[in-house]
């Protein structure tokens, strides 16, 4: 995909927007066929985004890695292929805050990570609609966000 920091904040939301529809059952479909060993993975990556947030960082890419094990536990390969192609860039934090050069701010990091909290749960539990609905949230308040922060720097 040719998509990288250069590329203008609507093309990344418009990315974000087409994920919604292919993460959304992703997550569900976690939850509904996900192995113990996968529900495990997808657990390690969630605390591995906590570590980097903890020294200083942007987990971008633990974040994108989380995403793509969930891809991974819906036993269809073609989800993690999906994500795969969109590359790291479909987590927008380093594309915005690289723009507006502002540092990781700690406090929006705190809320994504409490929302793949709630992803993580409910995949855990096997709850196939509250997974569904947790990443819906999810993409939803950060597509909210960056929006906002886009408003905000002029960006259209």
């Amino acid at each position: 995909m040719d998509f990288d920091e250069r590329s203008p904040l609507r093309e990344v939301l418009n990315v974000m927007e087409l994920r919604t529809g292919v993460e959304v059952e992703a997550a569900g479909l976690a939850a509904e066929r996900a192995s113990p060993a996968q529900i495990k993975k997808i657990a390690q990556r969630f605390a591995a985004i906590h570590r980097a947030i903890e020294k200083g960082g942007n987990a971008v890419d633990q974040d994108f890695a989380f995403h793509c094990e969930i891809a991974e536990a819906t036993c269809n390969p073609q989800f993690r292929r999906f994500l795969e192609y969109l590359g790291r860039f479909m987590i927008p934090r380093r594309t915005v805050w690289g723009r507006s050069a502002l540092p990781a701010k700690r406090r929006e990091l705190d809320l994504f990570q409490q929302e793949h909290g709630q992803i993580l749960t409910a995949i855990r539990d096997r709850a196939v609609t509250q997974a569904r609905s947790a990443m819906q949230q999810h993409l939803d308040n950060s597509r909210s966000r960056y929006e906002r922060l886009a408003a905000e720097m002029g960006i259209k």
